[in-house]
């Protein structure tokens, strides 16, 4: 199997060059035999004079071939240190048990003395000896914490996991499509895998945006604003990963959204405000996973990011009787009305969409008609004080179960 079957190598290349410029680390895909898939991504002067001498690259395929078997073979990241005595860690590619790429981070020194397998071989020895030229670009070389290093290699796998399992979850939507007939039973087969296929699909725009929002936080402040984003990021993404269940109590996915609103107060600071205001008759209920987050998030990038003075994003929540709404308003730049109107009907917005790769608006208006039939009402207004005002009414429910699918 080669890595083009499983994900687009273009995206690839955007999620390498996007992790590494996140991070501050370098980063390659390789095949089994060290051999470069992808472009280099922030590869370090001395690792790139390295590479271009024929003897050397040959130890530098090596030591990448090394460690991505070692970490097939531990069944997990491996972290090492390659032969020139910088910091590496692999997080192999692996479908169906099949080895398919390692995807490689690293070219770090380590400042804590942990200890981990060292691949220097007798050529390091004279490596300033032969090429004087590389020692000032060796001192250029990044210091890093093991730990900071491992906590990287921990986000890098949760990544690779995804992608793995976004490719699962599409084949085996594929064959279900291609080879089931349209019988009630198995109709309902494939609407549950539709609903789990669009589920898988709402954080990989997200991830790719927050990652390049820290990527330039890196660049304007210390490391130390860098690394509570990074970490909130994986955080994040890793309540995703280990919480699979559609429906999840309201105050969990608030969380979520919590948390995105930190990575964006640390990109535009004081120039944007937020407030959340849900009572805790609301907080108690259950949404579809990344609801909210869908909503808060095109207000960001469809209303705020292009507004050029003082903008706010609210999120409120009340409930009456058996019923809930919760609305997220801004006072971005706003949209045409046409757009409003396309928006406020899914059927027609529905055939400008190719299939499974329709906008984040469209899922979440699939998954809530999945859980709640016709019993919701999903409206896009325009604010009377500029902006956008989305507004859910949905039932109120306190049990983790969705309900059976309406049809």
């Amino acid at each position: 199997m080669k890595l083009s079957e499983i994900i687009s190598l273009d995206l690839m290349q955007k999620i390498q060059d996007l992790f590494a410029e996140a991070t501050g680390l370098a980063a390659v895909t390789v095949d089994f035999q060290g051999v470069p898939i992808l472009e280099y991504s922030s590869f370090s002067q001395f690792c790139t004079k390295l590479r271009e001498d024929n003897f050397y690259n040959y130890f530098c395929r090596q030591s990448d071939a090394h460690s991505g078997l070692e970490a097939v073979r531990s069944g997990s990241l491996f972290i090492h240190k390659c032969h020139a005595g910088l910091i590496d860690f692999s997080v192999p590619i692996i479908v169906d048990g099949e080895y398919v790429a390692n995807f490689m981070c690293g070219q770090v020194i380590a400042d804590d003395g942990e200890r981990l397998e060292n691949r220097l071989l007798e050529h390091s020895d004279n490596l300033f000896t032969d090429r004087p030229e590389l020692r000032d670009l060796y001192d250029k070389i990044p210091v890093m914490p093991v730990c900071r290093v491992r906590a990287t290699a921990n986000l890098l796998q949760t990544i690779v996991d995804f992608i793995v399992r976004q490719f699962l979850l599409e084949r085996r939507n594929t064959v279900l499509l291609e080879g089931q007939s349209l019988q009630t039973e198995l109709k309902r087969k494939c609407e549950e895998l539709e609903i789990r296929l669009l589920h898988s699909q709402i954080p990989a725009h997200f991830l790719f945006n927050a990652l390049n929002t820290a990527g330039r936080q890196a660049h304007l402040e210390g490391a130390q604003k860098t690394e509570d984003v990074i970490y909130t990021l994986a955080d994040m993404f890793r309540h995703y990963m280990q919480s699979p269940e559609p429906m999840i109590p309201i105050e969990r996915e608030l969380q979520n959204v919590r948390n995105y609103l930190f990575i964006q107060k640390a990109r535009f600071g004081d120039q944007i405000s937020f407030d959340i205001d849900v009572t805790p008759e609301v907080s108690a209920c259950v949404t579809p996973a990344m609801s909210l987050q869908v909503l808060v998030e095109n207000s960001m990038l469809h209303g705020l990011e292009k507004k050029n003075d003082l903008g706010y994003v609210k999120v409120r929540g009340s409930r009456q009787e058996n019923r809930i709404r919760i609305e997220v308003e801004d006072n971005g730049v706003g949209t045409e009305k046409d757009r409003i109107s396309l928006m406020n009907d899914m059927d027609r917005l529905e055939k400008s969409l190719p299939k499974f790769h329709g906008s984040g608006i469209y899922n979440l208006y699939k998954r809530m008609k999945y859980f709640w039939g016709d019993d919701f009402q999903l409206r896009f207004l325009e604010n009377p004080g500029g902006g956008m005002l989305v507004r859910v009414e949905m039932p109120a429910r306190l049990s983790l179960e969705p309900a059976a699918p309406r049809w």
